[in-house]
Order: C-alpha cells, then structure tokens, then sequence
C-alpha cells in the first residue's frame, strides 16, 4: 500500500505540474488581479492594500505568501509552482485524514482519488487562494482529529495555530471555529482544550485583526468584501453566482461603511422580495453541488465530461459513506459540520463550484469509505 500511496502522490505532482505549464502568461480570473496588487503593494511599502478605497477588501496571507514569492525573483508561474506542491502535499494530508478516521485502505485510496481529482489539478493554474486553503483546511481538520483521538497540547496547539492561519488565507473559516470548539467539547467532554484550542486560533489572527483597527479604526476581524458578496449572491439581477452589478452611491463609500450599507441593502431586498430569497437559495444550492462548471468561460465539451465522470461515479458513495459515518461522530463531525457549513454559507453568499473546493477531500474519504463498505473491506 506504501508503494501505491507514493506512486499516487508522484502522480498527482507530474499531472499538476503539467496542467499549470500549459497555461498562458496572464490571469485568467477576475479576482487574481486583485491578490497580486495586495502583494505588490506590500512589497513596494504601501501595506497589505489593493488600493487607497480597499484597504482590507481580501484576506492577507495569500498576498503575503506571493509576495515572498516575489521578492525572491519569482512570477506568475513560481506562483503556479508553488500552487503545485500545496495541492501535491494536500494528497498526503488527505491520507493521513483518510487513516485517522477510517482504515489505511480508505486513506490510501482516497489519496490516490485526490491525486486525479480534476477540481484540485484545475485550480493550481491560478492565482488565487485555493490550493493553500485547501491545504490549511485539511491540515487543521487532520489536527483537530487527533485531538479528538489523542489530547494533547501538541495537537490542540496545532490545530488552533493551522485554523488561525486558514481564517487568515479565507475568512468563512472564522464562523467555522466556533462551531469546531463546541465538537471538541462534545467528543472530548472537557472545556479546557475548546478554549486554548480558540485562544491559539484567536492570536494567529489577531495581527491581522489589530492592524485593522488601527487601519480602519474598527473592528474587522476579516475582510470588508462580505457586505458585497452578500449583494453580489442576492441582487434582484443575481441567480446566485457572479453577478457583477453594484451601485455606484455605496461604491463611493468609505470601506467600512460601505460595507455595513451592502448588508443593510441586501436584507431590504430580501425582505421586499422572500419568495425569490427562497428560489435563490435553492439555485446557489444547486451552483454549489452542480456536477458540471456554471462558469460560461468553461462550459467546453471537454470541461463538462471530465467533471461527470469525476462527479457522477462517486456522489452515491459519498452519500452512502457520510450516512454510515454518523457511528463515528466524535470524529467523523469534524468533516460532516463542514460539509453542511459551507452548503449553508454559500447558499446564503455566492454558490460556486470553487467554493467547494475545501470540502472535496471530505467528499472523497467519505466516498471511499462508503465503497469500501458497499464491498465488503472493513472501513
């Protein structure tokens, strides 16, 4: 099984590798443009800022990590690269998750699934959060595991410490934490390793946190585009996904308070209208769980067929493996919350298939634990 196990991660490099060489020279996403002004103006002294209006609009510790990239003489593709061995690493997390949780058969297996999953190939070619939150995510989920299943400061420090930076890299990690505290508690029934656990998360972020005090002159403790996307996912033009259309009056406001005017439009519209409130609930569930692209730029033949053949043969194992789950809760919820979590966040927002990325390598351990039960291999 070893054997495999690194044949597979081999693999899932090679096959990385390979996608991100044969990309053109440019940004191929509205958001990429966005990181790369955060980190080029922190390198040029200006802060962590993509301009003078949007001083906390995204999250820092992607920018920060392409920033460094740059300043040791690297571009677009060193960016890529480095995307490359986050995703390849990521294989390795999922196995040890995958064996944590289940059997070393599971974990191998879903291991080699992560290293062909075309959805994690795919989204190493772009500069964007991606590959390092889907590495965060399976690392702090790896930790908050074995603290479940060996408490100790070690792991409990790690898994605040690797939660803290996730929330930092994509801020709906810190409406996660908390609910992870309450399963700690939960499975582990004592109080006292929730609240170091949060503690250690709460310092990893509270840089960030405390310079936007000082910067904004309030308390954000993540990101001042939520407003926005709240807009963005529930306009009267918007069916859930990217609908660029905003009004210019709360553009042109100061970010804070442009931000809080976004939710205070957007809970008026939802009031005046609940009936379609609700139809765009049902739509952004569908966006987010769609078995095919919904962006217009990758509706090809060939887009549509890999995504399928990924989708289709492993959805009823999935739902198999996450029913047959629940005996293990003390564990198993850790994922399971997630995986409900991050339905219910994005039905709200924005729906996207690349919102699902994070919760992907949860869908393949449960799917593979569910066909090793459906034939017979103790999972």
């Amino acid at each position: 099984m070893k054997k495999f196990l690194w044949v597979a991660i081999g693999l899932g490099f090679v096959l990385r590798l390979a996608f991100v060489l044969t990309l053109e020279n440019r940004f191929y996403f509205g958001d990429e443009p966005l990181y790369y002004l955060m980190a080029e103006n922190f390198l040029t002294g200006n802060g962590l800022i993509i301009d003078i209006l949007n001083k906390a609009f995204r999250p820092p510790l992607f920018p920060l990590l392409t920033a460094f990239i740059h300043a040791l003489g690297g571009g677009l593709l060193a960016v890529r690269i480095v995307n490359v061995f986050l995703s390849t690493a990521t294989i390795y997390l999922v196995y040890l998750l995958g064996r944590e949780l289940f059997t070393e058969s599971v974990a191998t297996w879903s291991a080699a699934a992560s290293s062909v999953w075309p959805f994690f190939i795919f989204y190493n070619g772009f500069y964007l959060t991606e590959p390092l939150y889907l590495f965060l995510m399976s690392a702090s989920t790896l930790y908050l595991v074995r603290s479940v299943n060996n408490l100790s400061p070690k792991n409990i420090f790690i898994s605040g410490l690797l939660s803290g930076l996730a929330s930092l890299c994509r801020p709906t990690m810190l409406i996660f934490v908390p609910l992870a505290l309450v399963l700690v508690v939960l499975s582990v029934r004592k109080l006292k390793p929730a609240v170091y656990l949060g503690l250690v998360c709460l310092l990893t972020a509270s840089p960030w946190i405390i310079r936007n005090v000082v910067v904004l002159n309030a308390f954000v403790p993540g990101t001042t585009m939520g407003g926005r996307v709240f807009y963005e996912g529930n306009n009267p033009d918007s069916v859930g996904g990217p609908c660029q259309v905003f009004p210019l009056r709360i553009e042109e406001m100061p970010e804070v308070e442009r931000d809080k005017a976004y939710y205070r439009q957007t809970f008026r519209i939802i009031r005046e209208n609940p009936v379609r409130f609700r139809w765009l609930l049902f739509n952004k569930f569908k966006r987010f769980w769609s078995i095919i692209p919904n962006a217009s730029g990758f509706q090809a033949p060939l887009y549509r067929a890999i995504s399928l053949l990924a989708i289709v043969p492993t959805l009823p194992f999935f739902m198999m493996g996450l029913f047959l789950s629940f005996r293990r809760w003390r564990t198993t919820a850790f994922l399971t919350v997630q995986i409900i979590y991050n339905t219910v966040f994005h039905m709200v927002f924005l729906a996207s298939i690349r919102y699902r990325l994070p919760i992907e390598p949860f869908y393949l351990i449960f799917a593979l634990f569910g066909l090793h039960r459906l034939i017979g291999k103790d999972g």
